[in-house]
């Protein structure tokens, strides 16, 4: 069992580990501070690269800012402990990757549906001044419902190089940011220039 099953970070109670990658770990658990609603805990440790803390600070302050119901929410962030952590929303479902396999080939009207959806995701993003910069079937979750919501905003950005005041910057000459496979051409060319039009080419 994971070590941390049981134990209360952030005001979580964590009930089980559902995923690790380069930007952290994330588990389900109760919210205690909210009438024990179910959450997602994404967790990172304090002795991680500083980079990576930055990277970490900066997709939670993101997801604080934006809200939609099409998009997963950040509650809350924060440092509790060993760990850097941000409260989400839990989407029980799965994400688009796994749809594609399980259902290949797609229906068009099902390609249509999702599509619509995706597309109002990055509107509700765009309209709050945000670029997500890598957009993904990994990054787009569905509801057992059927609704979409688009998460991971570790990569997004301000819109046409308007910084956010206290931010950090993460785009670096020479430093590419994203998923190549769903990159825009300019994105190679100079990751600041990656506004709304490299989230509709990703679509």
């Amino acid at each position: 069992m994971d070590p941390l099953v049981g134990r209360t970070i952030g005001g979580i109670q964590l009930d089980a580990k559902l995923g690790a990658g380069g930007m952290g770990s994330v588990y389900q658990g109760r919210d205690g501070q909210d009438g024990d609603a179910r959450r997602a805990l994404k967790l990172l440790s304090v002795a991680s690269p500083d980079y990576l803390q930055e990277r970490f600070e900066r997709e939670a302050k993101i997801g604080f800012k934006l809200k939609h119901p099409l998009l997963v929410r950040v509650h809350r962030y924060g440092v509790d402990g060993d760990f850097h952590y941000m409260v989400m929303d839990l989407v029980e479902g799965e994400d688009l990757s796994h749809v594609f396999r399980r259902l290949s080939p797609l229906s068009w009207p099902l390609i249509a549906a999702l599509g619509r959806d995706i597309a109002r995701a990055l509107v509700a993003i765009h309209s709050q001044g945000m670029v997500h910069r890598d957009l993904k079937p990994q990054n787009v979750l569905l509801e057992g419902s059927g609704r979409v919501r688009l998460a991971d905003f570790g990569l997004a950005s301000w819109r046409d190089g308007v910084s956010d005041p206290g931010s950090v910057d993460l785009t670096v000459t020479g430093d590419v940011f994203g998923t190549p496979a769903y990159m825009a051409p300019e994105q190679f060319e100079d990751t600041k220039r990656a506004g709304p039009p490299a989230d509709l080419y990703a679509l």
